[in-house]
């Protein structure tokens, strides 16, 4: 793990990193040419070999970034629709959860934040939410915080 850590102190350096970056400019030009509607959804693979600036006998199915492959399949709009919805919601749910007053709740929506946030910040650097299995837990997790955050106790009679 500490050797894993260590390649962080020299990342402009590593291949991986340097792939990925190449990545996301050639993301960002789909975007820049398709910025009103996209090139739509489920379309990267197809259109990214059009848009690749290196020559690689790698097939790239995901832009290694949710955000810019998000903006390049949606547009502007479409990518401002799904931020504002995320940023609602993250908002709503950190309003209720300030509000709360079971521990319970406060401990379960807290993890509940804390592990949509470390979802949504390993998107930037991978393509996390693309994978079924993870974007159906992202849900998962919302719900259930959401949940936790709104719950109230019952008065007991």
């Amino acid at each position: 793990m500490v050797k894993r850590l260590k390649t962080l102190a020299s990342i402009e350096s590593d291949r991986s990193f340097q792939l990925r970056k190449m990545y996301w400019q050639d993301t960002l030009t789909i975007a820049r040419d398709f910025p009103a509607f996209g090139a739509g959804l489920g379309t990267f693979a197809h259109i990214y070999p059009a848009y690749q600036t290196f020559s690689s006998d790698i097939t790239v199915e995901y832009a290694e970034n949710d955000y810019a492959q998000m903006l390049g399949e949606m547009g502007v709009p479409g990518f401002a629709l799904a931020v504002g919805i995320v940023a609602y919601f993250l908002r709503a749910t950190w309003k209720a959860w300030k509000a709360q007053q079971s521990r319970w709740a406060i401990m379960f929506t807290a993890g509940g934040l804390s592990a949509l946030c470390s979802l949504l910040l390993h998107s930037w650097v991978d393509f996390n939410l693309r994978i079924p299995s993870n974007a159906l837990l992202f849900t998962v997790i919302a719900a259930m915080t959401t949940v936790a955050a709104h719950t109230r106790r019952r008065s007991s009679r």
